[in-house]
């Protein structure tokens, strides 16, 4: 008999066995309880075994019982407890579907960046403004028409400054007003060099 075999099943069989032989009682005592499942001979070192056959075969039909009855109840149990815990993991999946975020305040990040983008251009075009609003050297020795003003012609005569720059020296040894005609110089021979270039031949 196997741990999984009824014991209703294994009187039917013991008793076929048993017409077969002529065997007094305690030696079919013997082999009933030699053939019983591990599971049996367990619970009968457990309790005060039966001395004769019927007794015995009545004690182990009320172990087997028991040992069904706590077999189903078993089963019950760990049937609830896994339906129990699949409820929860189901809970669980529906409490973190309901805590995603919404994705319309993950799109807040780019307006943030768009912020600090455009507090860099701000920041730009002041630094551009204060630069076009630096006033020039000379800007305020030099009059609308882009000459000096007479006050600053006066004051460079005064003091023996160049007419030309402002420097410590007289007009006709500037290097920058030599410099400056020079340039001219080269200006105006290149724009007669274009012009000349510029004139095509009579056709014939």
């Amino acid at each position: 008999m196997k741990d999984g075999d009824r014991f209703n099943k294994y009187t039917v069989k013991f008793n076929q066995y048993a017409a077969l032989v002529h065997w007094d009682h305690s030696a079919l005592r013997y082999f009933f309880r030699k053939g019983l499942a591990p599971r049996l001979k367990d619970e009968l070192a457990r309790v005060q075994e039966a001395n004769t056959l019927p007794e015995l075969r009545k004690q182990v039909a009320d172990l087997d019982n028991r040992y069904w009855q706590r077999h189903f109840e078993r089963m019950r149990e760990q049937k609830s407890s896994s339906s129990s815990s699949d409820n929860k993991s189901k809970k669980k999946d529906n409490s973190s579907s309901t805590s995603k975020p919404n994705p319309t305040s993950s799109t807040s990040s780019p307006s943030s960046g768009n912020q600090s983008g455009s507090g860099k251009n701000t920041s730009g075009s002041s630094n551009s403004s204060s630069g076009n609003n630096s006033k020039k050297p000379y800007a305020d020795k030099l009059g609308k028409d882009g000459k000096l003003t007479q006050a600053e012609r006066e004051r460079r005569k005064k003091f023996n400054l160049c007419a030309f720059c402002g420097g410590n020296h007289k007009i006709d040894d500037c290097n920058k007003r030599k410099k400056a005609q020079e340039a001219r110089g080269r200006a105006a021979s290149t724009s007669k060099d274009d012009a000349s270039s510029s004139v095509k031949e009579p056709e014939k």
